[in-house]
């Protein structure tokens, strides 16, 4: 993917010419120094924190759907035609 879709998938927040990523990957780092620590630890802790949450909760609907489509007929008579095949 490109640049625009890093920024839309929340990957990257700007893009930045290569030679200047180095004065502003200092510039960033320079304006995080000047927060509140413990306000950016916790933003970050609780960022990771929903994210996590998110994705276990996203495995769970995946795992609860696939098993709700193994037990369609279809699904069923998939498997029981594969396993008269291997006869």
């Amino acid at each position: 993917f490109d640049t625009a879709d890093a920024i839309n998938f929340g990957f990257v927040s700007e893009e930045v010419v290569l030679d200047q990523l180095y004065s502003k990957a200092n510039e960033t780092a320079r304006a995080l120094s000047l927060l509140p620590q413990e306000a950016l630890l916790t933003t970050k802790r609780l960022m990771k924190q929903s994210l996590a949450e998110e994705v276990s909760s996203t495995i769970e609907d995946e795992a609860q759907e696939f098993a709700r489509m193994l037990q369609t007929p279809e699904s069923r008579q998939l498997r029981s035609s594969t396993l008269k095949k291997d006869k």
